[in-house]
């Protein structure tokens, strides 16, 4: 809605922006909307990040600063935005390693007792069969085993 209105100021825009990330700040810091502690944390490092950009903007939409200036300031800015996604890549990449890492891990230990299990049972079933092959009722064992093999 600012950028729809206020087309043509875009120092008030970039005001209006402040105040908003201001806000959030606040929010983040006092209400605390997530349960867990360091995602609210997360969340005021980014609209930090974010005041810190936009103050750069700031800077760059002043008629008073020179060509120099306003191409030192683009360099912060591309910094502080360039660290922001650094930092929480690794974030990302420090979540994966801990937490879905051993968990595919874990599916995959899973799936290979399945497997020793499947061949025990099939090994003790071989075993079974071998014994009663003396037994009259042979043919009954075979239709349980032809049971078991369909499931």
């Amino acid at each position: 809605m600012i950028l729809v209105y206020l087309e043509r100021y875009s120092s008030l825009q970039l005001c209006f922006h402040m105040i908003l990330t201001m806000f959030y700040i606040m929010y983040f810091a006092h209400i605390a909307p997530y349960e867990v502690r360091v995602a609210n944390d997360w969340e005021i490092f980014n609209e930090v990040c974010i005041m810190q950009v936009t103050y750069c903007l700031a800077m760059t939409t002043s008629p008073y600063l020179s060509p120099e200036d306003k191409y030192l300031v683009g360099w912060v800015y591309i910094f502080i935005v360039c660290l922001n996604v650094l930092i929480n890549f690794s974030k990302i990449i420090k979540k994966m390693a801990f937490e879905a890492i051993p968990d595919v891990y874990r599916r995959y230990k899973k799936r290979q007792d399945s497997k020793w299990y499947k061949k025990k049972l099939d090994k003790w079933i071989e075993e079974k069969l071998k014994f009663c092959k003396n037994h009259p009722n042979v043919t009954m064992v075979e239709e349980m085993l032809e049971l078991t093999e369909i499931t």
